[in-house]
């Protein structure tokens, strides 16, 4: 019913969004959830937001409009080059999924990460406007490398860029090089700025993190995350499905750019099995995945099971926030 509604009532969208803002965040103004500090792992998270991190309260009220700016972010990216038919149903999707519990409405490293990643994404999509595209191609690489500041697995999608660049057909050396100096500009910028500032041991610190240390290290899932995964993997392999399945109808640019979007949901899921299974790591899934996953609630042409499984996260996601069963 609600999918329906959305299809005809855009108005309703936008209801839908503002309820589900009021409805899942004000209640933390009572009691919001400590901030997510990881130790090691995290570089400029614990150095740019530390004093963040000792006021919940400010902590929460931080990840709320950075990720109300996410929303917005990603709605322009969807609209700008025209890759969904309906990006408010797409953000409202991933507003939603990104408040799936209350852990995960609190300031955290994958949360400041995401901007990056979103800022790449764009640059990403940008790349195929364009025949010499210097300055996107750099911009996507500096962007993934800052994002990984915040979050350090997030270098290990630096391959993605260059499988979109042979989606892109991109066969001329210079846009290779400056995908390659534009993710290490960053790092040497910030080392020559920890330098002069007599702060290299920061470096140091977080250089052995990345030679020495084990990045990947399962652990056990708890209930409420095993849940979550489990049913957003069943929704992605449909939604995966059935967009490729219909590529054949897409012009051959929005079929490249929608191949560009699968390519960074790939890797971030491969990183995310490998890593600790957090929730608040799983946003590295949803900007990717909610814009998959929309397309298929959305434009299914079996909307009972598209009523169910959306019906079913709306669900999930009120359960969690206000009697958390998991």
């Amino acid at each position: 019913m609600i999918v329906r509604i959305t299809k005809s009532n855009y108005t309703f969208q936008f209801i839908l969004l503002t309820a589900s803002i009021l409805a899942l965040w004000i209640k933390n103004l009572w009691n919001p959830a400590p901030p997510i500090l990881f130790s090691g792992k995290d570089f400029l998270y614990p150095i740019l937001f530390e004093s963040l991190c000792s006021h919940p309260l400010l902590s929460m009220l931080t990840a709320f409009f950075l990720l109300l700016f996410q929303t917005f972010f990603l709605n322009h990216i969807l609209s700008s080059h025209s890759i969904s038919k309906n990006p408010i149903f797409a953000v409202s999707l991933f507003f939603l999924l990104c408040s799936y519990s209350n852990n995960m409405q609190t300031l955290s490293p994958m949360l400041i990460a995401n901007t990056f990643l979103l800022g790449s994404i764009q640059a990403a999509l940008k790349i195929y406007d364009e025949k010499s595209p210097y300055q996107h191609t750099f911009d996507a690489s500096a962007l993934l490398a800052i994002a990984s500041f915040f979050h350090p697995p997030l270098l290990f999608l630096f391959p993605i860029l260059w499988l979109i660049f042979l989606v892109y057909a991109v066969n001329k050396w210079r846009e290779w090089a400056i995908c390659f100096f534009g993710f290490i500009f960053p790092y040497a910028a910030l080392w020559l700025i920890l330098y002069i500032s007599n702060l290299s041991s920061i470096w140091q610190s977080f250089y052995f993190q990345i030679v020495k240390e084990d990045f990947f290290n399962p652990d056990f899932l708890q209930t409420s995350t095993l849940v979550f995964i489990l049913f957003f993997s069943f929704c992605m392999l449909l939604s995966l499905f059935f967009v490729n399945n219909r590529m054949l109808d897409v012009e051959l640019a929005q079929r490249k750019k929608i191949w560009t979007m699968q390519l960074f949901f790939i890797g971030s899921f491969i990183l995310f099995v490998f890593s600790n299974h957090s929730l608040s790591e799983s946003l590295i899934l949803l900007p990717t995945g909610a814009f998959l996953m929309s397309e298929y609630f959305y434009r299914s042409k079996s909307m009972l099971v598209s009523e169910i499984l959306f019906g079913a996260w709306l669900l999930l996601i009120l359960t969690q926030n206000f009697i958390p069963i998991f």
